[in-house]
């Protein structure tokens, strides 16, 4: 696993495409095996690596070159893979969470609660959800919270209810029954 600091590293672009990384020129071929390495943490690793890897296609004109002239979308394909949804606005939405949640948010909650929760709620209410799931994370032991994990715990806080909802199929064989004769237990 990848700590924060390996990749928490400034990015200084050059004309050629190189980027100077903690005094080092790093090619984008070895970022695409750093960033791959991370993402393998598939709990928090996009968080780790989203800003670096927005900060990369906000300055695509200088990394073109190496990427043999695709666009940072087909190139991200080729690092990520084709079957992963992983383009640009993807990282943007996970490197949007950390900005807003805090670089804490990189190892207490997974990439998809970040963007979840900072989707659902802002200003004030987004510290609170903020400081709810880190101490939700403590308790489940420092192990990152997932969906299911961090739902309940900002459905406390917040005091909504969880909606229920039914697929077109279900309601399709309850209206079926119904009309049989046969009855359909509530829940």
């Amino acid at each position: 696993m990848l700590k924060d600091s390996d990749t928490e590293r400034r990015i200084v672009g050059s004309a050629d495409g190189v980027a100077k990384v903690g005094g080092n020129t790093e090619s984008l071929k070895v970022r695409a095996k750093r960033w791959s390495a991370a993402v393998k943490d598939r709990a928090t690793g996009p968080l780790v690596v989203a800003r670096e890897i927005v900060e990369v296609v906000d300055r695509w004109e200088h990394y073109q070159q190496q990427a043999e002239g695709k666009s940072a979308a087909q190139w991200l394909k080729v690092v990520f893979g084709k079957h992963h949804k992983m383009g640009p606005a993807y990282w943007r939405r996970r490197a949007r969470a950390v900005d807003l949640l805090g670089e804490s948010c990189r190892r207490t909650v997974h990439h998809e609660v970040a963007v979840w929760i900072t989707h659902k709620v802002s200003g004030e209410d987004l510290a609170k959800a903020r400081k709810a799931l880190i101490a939700g994370c403590r308790r489940n032991g420092g192990i990152p919270l997932n969906m299911s994990a961090a739902k309940p715990i900002i459905y406390d806080l917040f005091g909504w209810v969880p909606q229920v909802t039914t697929c077109k199929r279900c309601e399709f064989l309850e209206a079926l029954l119904k009309e049989h004769g046969i009855a359909v237990p509530e829940e």
